[in-house]
């Protein structure tokens, strides 16, 4: 069992996890995130739309050129080590991506 689904039925009860049939991520898009409150059910078409509008997002999580979990290994990282998260996140982004100013949040 993935650990995120497996903390989501314990956080909100074994019953309310068989009922569900994703456990989506919310906006973090961070394979490593065990934060309760970015866990929501969700169903396997409205996880696919979610993420199809987010990977197109300026400078988002899953724009990075490490890829999803190398962008969270690197955040790992930089936390233990007290590197400044800026560097980090800006070390991901694509040239296209800097310094463009979104039409919408």
């Amino acid at each position: 069992m993935i650990a995120h689904r497996f903390g989501y039925g314990l956080a909100h009860g074994w019953d309310a996890l068989t009922r569900t049939e994703v456990v989506a991520h919310g906006d973090c898009d961070n394979p490593l995130c065990r934060e309760p409150d970015h866990w929501r059910p969700s169903t396997h078409a409205e996880n696919r739309l979610e993420w199809a509008w987010r990977r197109n997002r300026l400078a988002g999580p899953l724009r990075d050129l490490r890829g999803a979990r190398g962008r969270a290994l690197a955040i790992r990282d930089a936390v233990r080590d007290g590197r400044p998260l800026d560097d980090v996140l800006a070390a991901g982004t694509r040239d296209g991506d800097r310094d463009q100013l979104p039409l919408w949040c």
